[in-house]
């Protein structure tokens, strides 16, 4: 549940052109989930964000209850969850 000291948070990556998004979705989905700081209520939400010759932008929405207890080692929690998942699952990141 939202509260006044509630934060809106967001993390990206950018996806391979030819990737499964439906795929690379969920399992960015399962990874914000999986955080215990991030808020089920209201729920983590994936978006596809851009197009372009170099890949497809996907970015995931959440809330967290605390951000005084840091903002970036939750969004980095979720990189390490999506990053290990993206491997298991042969979903290439663009190389920039």
């Amino acid at each position: 549940m939202v509260s006044a000291i509630s934060r809106a948070s967001r993390a990206g990556v950018l996806v391979k052109g030819d990737t499964d998004t439906h795929a690379a979705r969920a399992l960015f989905l399962q990874a914000m989930k999986a955080q215990d700081r991030v808020l089920q209520q209201p729920p983590p939400h994936m978006y596809v964000t851009g197009v372009n010759d170099k890949g497809i932008q996907l970015d995931g929405h959440f809330w967290i209850n605390d951000p005084e207890n840091g903002q970036h080692n939750v969004t980095s929690d979720i990189y390490d969850a999506v990053l290990q998942s993206f491997r298991k699952n042969g979903i290439a990141l663009v190389a920039q």
